[in-house]
């Protein structure tokens, strides 16, 4: 399936770009992603000054470790076998205009593997920089040997919890087209680790497309699986993958989440009940709403803006009650 641009220049279907390509967002209008609408909902400001296509910058994004880690076994996992390249120098300069030590590096896919016991030294600390602003992922090389090495038993523990990465679809751009509560058009984007055409167990006929989310947590219990759907709002990417799968391609997709514990190899893989779901399509849809009056308007609320009385969540009360002896 190719991608359709109406007269207005609003997108949807399935694109051919690469993750890099993806993330600088190529739509016409500035687009909204299930990470973005995240971020919308607690600080409309804060994805203003971000966005790829509002003239946000890139030096305010958050970056952290564990996303940098998650961003390399994504590539690892989806992505192509490593072949080493040819490595390239770069030097930082310092106060006085001379070049300070050099640091080498390599680029593999949307990955940058930098030679480098730690991100120290200012050559290490700018080439960072360099591979962020092309959306790229900078790793160290000790890190990428570490997870690189680890890559076929993440593969036989996905496969023992029903996920293949054999003749399946990985990094899919997905484009569509949402509309307000207001009426107004909005442009969304999502990007899907894999989609798979499923194979019931039982009959091995053809039970549909499945759409497979790659994760890594430390815990993957039952419960441990719960609070990292909550924390991180994986219900909400569950339902706007699936909402936005559907309207590019008008075909309903399962989901399901593939969770990884990295530091002693295992996997799970569990479908995204209704329940989730369902909480995840309304605040999708809130959200909506608050993209569109924010692009209309030009007025994008930030923090010191808020007014309301900051009250305790109720395992704070239960704790504080529990501390002052008071029976339920």
């Amino acid at each position: 399936m190719t991608i359709e641009v109406d007269s207005e220049g609003f997108m949807t279907g399935i694109g051919s770009e690469t993750p890099s390509q993806y993330h600088t967002d190529p739509c016409k209008h500035p687009s909204l992603s299930a990470h973005t609408a995240m971020r919308l909902l607690r600080c409309p400001e804060d994805v203003m000054r971000t966005h790829p296509k509002l003239g946000g910058s890139r030096h305010q994004r958050e970056y952290t470790d564990s996303m940098d880690n998650g961003n390399l076994i994504d590539a690892l996992l989806t992505g192509a076998k490593y072949v080493p390249s040819a490595k390239q120098s770069h030097a930082a300069l310092g106060k006085n205009g001379k070049e300070l030590g050099s640091v080498e590096y390599e680029t593999f896919g949307d990955l940058v593997i930098v030679d480098a016991d730690a991100w120290q030294s200012n050559s290490a600390k700018e080439i960072r920089e360099l591979a962020r602003d092309q959306n790229k992922t900078p790793i160290l090389r000790a890190d990428f040997v570490s997870q690189y090495g680890k890559v076929p038993e993440y593969l036989a523990r996905l496969e023992l919890a029903g996920v293949t990465l054999e003749g399946v679809q990985t990094q899919v751009p997905i484009y569509w087209v949402e509309e307000s509560s207001t009426g107004q058009r909005v442009q969304c984007r999502g990007l899907l680790d894999i989609v798979d055409d499923m194979e019931c167990p039982e009959t091995g006929e053809d039970c549909g497309v499945a759409i497979t989310d790659l994760k890594t947590a430390a815990d993957i219990s039952d419960k441990g699986i719960a609070r990292s759907i909550f924390q991180y709002n994986y219900h909400v990417q569950g339902a706007v993958y699936q909402r936005g799968y559907h309207k590019a391609t008008d075909v309903v997709a399962r989901v399901r989440l593939a969770f990884l514990r990295t530091s002693l190899p295992a996997a799970r893989a569990d479908w995204l009940g209704e329940t989730w779901l369902q909480f995840g399509a309304l605040l999708w849809e809130r959200a909506v709403d608050i993209w569109a009056e924010c692009l209309s308007t030009g007025y994008w609320p930030g923090h010191e803006l808020r007014s309301e009385s900051i009250v305790p969540e109720p395992y704070m009360l239960q704790d504080m009650k529990r501390q002052l002896g008071i029976e339920e």
